[in-house]
């Protein structure tokens, strides 16, 4: 474009000078020109070089004009080329930003979903260690309490048994010191008691004892009523078998007793 111009300002130029035809005189040697001839050219030149410096001036112009628009063209190229390179970066910013926003929802999201399966996990452990554990206490109070309970039975029977023994023998001891009175009724009393004990004991030697004190309290001359004599069948019935002649023995005598 710069080139063209140049071309059109020079055409230009060559036209007025061209538009300026010399005199025939110009021809021939300065020496031989007339002075009006000279003064002629000489004006003529003046003109031709006071053109060509106006069409110099223009061109000078013309080319300050011309860089100026492009000055001005590449500015307004420079700061498009800004504007379009500040919006791509507040786009590409806004887009990052967003994106990051979301990326940060979806992540937080995300972790609050493994955090509350974890947490649920937790409590699902949770409730099963404690029901495993409630079941182990369970298991661990009911064997404490049975083995507690069957200590507590074997000392109770135990006591029981010492208790039992001692009124066994505080049963056979009245039943001496009756005999020693001579009062033969308390003395059967006792001895039906000592029956007892040594049954609810399991000492069969004892309960063969108690019977032959019966026998000897018939012989000494006891003489029991109506409801002793019957207190006295229903303990010699409720002896087992092995006792079955004593048994028999003491019905006997017991019979002769209340009919003498």
């Amino acid at each position: 474009m710069r080139t063209a111009a140049l071309r059109t300002i020079t055409y230009i130029a060559l036209s007025l000078a061209l538009s300026y035809p010399l005199p025939a005189q110009a021809a021939l040697p300065q020496s031989v020109r007339p002075p009006a001839a000279r003064d002629t050219l000489a004006e003529r030149q003046r003109e031709l070089d006071s053109a060509t410096i106006s069409l110099l001036r223009a061109q000078n112009a013309l080319m300050r004009e011309y860089d100026q628009r492009l000055l001005a063209t590449v500015y307004w190229s420079l700061g498009g080329v800004t504007v379009l390179v500040g919006l791509l970066v507040g786009f590409s910013w806004f887009t990052n930003f967003r994106v990051y926003e979301r990326d940060k929802l979806l992540l937080r999201q995300e972790i609050a979903a493994g955090l509350r399966d974890d947490l649920a996990k937790l409590k699902e452990e949770a409730a099963e260690n404690a029901k495993r554990t409630e079941v182990a206490l369970t298991k661990i109070a009911t064997q404490a309490a049975t083995a507690v309970d069957a200590r507590l039975k074997a000392a109770q029977q135990i006591l029981e048994t010492k208790i039992t023994a001692l009124e066994l023998e505080m049963a056979e001891q009245q039943a001496e010191e009756w005999r020693q009175r001579k009062v033969y009724t308390n003395e059967i009393r006792s001895t039906l008691s000592m029956i007892q004990l040594a049954k609810k004991l399991s000492r069969p030697f004892m309960v063969s004892r108690a019977l032959d004190r019966l026998q000897e309290s018939f012989r000494a001359g006891a003489r029991p009523d109506a409801d002793l004599a019957a207190q006295v069948v229903t303990a010699l019935d409720g002896l087992s078998s092995e006792y079955g002649t004593e048994v028999e023995t003491l019905k006997l005598a017991l019979r002769s007793a209340r009919q003498a």
